[in-house]
């Protein structure tokens, strides 16, 4: 049995954000909902292409009991680098950089309880273009920085499945990175940036006109690579270490202050020592998604 998201649920722009995690969450939970009978073999298939095959009585209750009723799941994918910074999720395990084939969650619930997997699914992602060695790809599943800065707060971040089983498959004409996950969560596909460079920490300072802005975000952005990194706050304003050097890229700067969202962004460059300097401005919510894949690719 092959399901097709029966709806799409995106957030309502118009709810009130009260700060930039917010904002993050709201984009991550967006997702295609699916109900299905876990007594059947089903296959689901995203809007993006990924492909999930669930073997019958794959879900268990909050008690450990097999599940009867309909399911409900929920599946969200992110491939991109603006989906990555519009979701708050950076491409970075204990800041080494990923490089990421792709990045999904599976949530499922009926009767409106959380339920966990007694079988694992299978996953079948669509190989992206430009993925330098798929082969080299990895499972990382999403957790939280044992890294971070004074005041950085808890931060999302990646963490090795040690799963040895990603295999490169062919449906049709259609290539996939097919593996199995055992738990319901976000999942990274993705293997390490292995270029030989030097490291170096970049720094950024940021401004807004005198506008008053009580939360930053920093991410910075690479061209040529599918990654995002997550800048740590600083004492005057954002660092990163670890970071490659004179492979291009761009910060791009997030900003609000309880009613206003602000933007920023550098221009394409290679990476440097040399402090970054943004000036933020004024935007609204809607152009922020809307500029977002403009300034990324």
């Amino acid at each position: 049995m092959t399901t097709q998201p029966s709806a799409v649920v995106f957030p309502d722009g118009s709810i009130p954000t009260r700060n930039l995690d917010e904002f993050f969450a709201e984009h991550r939970s967006a997702g295609q909902c699916f109900t299905i009978d876990p007594a059947r073999r089903t296959t689901l298939v995203g809007s993006q292409g990924t492909r999930l095959t669930i073997a019958p009585n794959s879900f268990l209750d909050p008690s450990g009991w097999p599940v009867r009723g309909q399911v409900n799941l929920i599946l969200r994918e992110v491939f991109s680098r603006p989906d990555m910074v519009l979701s708050g999720l950076t491409n970075t395990s204990e800041d080494r950089i990923l490089e990421s084939a792709g990045q999904l969650s599976l949530e499922a619930q009926c009767e409106g309880e959380g339920l966990s997997l007694a079988i694992p699914i299978a996953i079948d992602l669509p190989l992206q273009a430009g993925l330098d060695n798929p082969l080299a790809s990895q499972l990382f599943s999403g957790g939280v920085s044992q890294t971070s800065s004074f005041g950085s707060g808890l931060r999302f971040d990646w963490k090795s499945a040690k799963a040895k089983n990603i295999q490169l498959k062919t449906l049709g004409e259609k290539k996939y990175l097919h593996f199995p996950i055992n738990q319901l969560n976000w999942w990274n596909c993705t293997s390490f940036f292995h270029r030989r460079r030097s490291r170096i920490m970049m720094s950024l300072r940021w401004s807004a006109n005198e506008t008053p802005v009580e939360d930053v975000a920093a991410f910075l952005v690479f061209k040529d690579f599918n990654a995002v990194v997550r800048m740590y706050p600083s004492r005057h304003g954002f660092s990163s270490w670890n970071i490659p050097k004179d492979v291009v890229a761009r910060v791009i700067l997030l900003g609000f202050n309880g009613k206003q969202f602000l933007m920023g962004k550098s221009a394409w460059a290679p990476t440097s020592s040399q402090p970054i300097l943004v000036e933020m401005e004024s935007t609204t919510k809607a152009a922020i998604q809307s500029v977002m894949p403009e300034y990324c690719l």
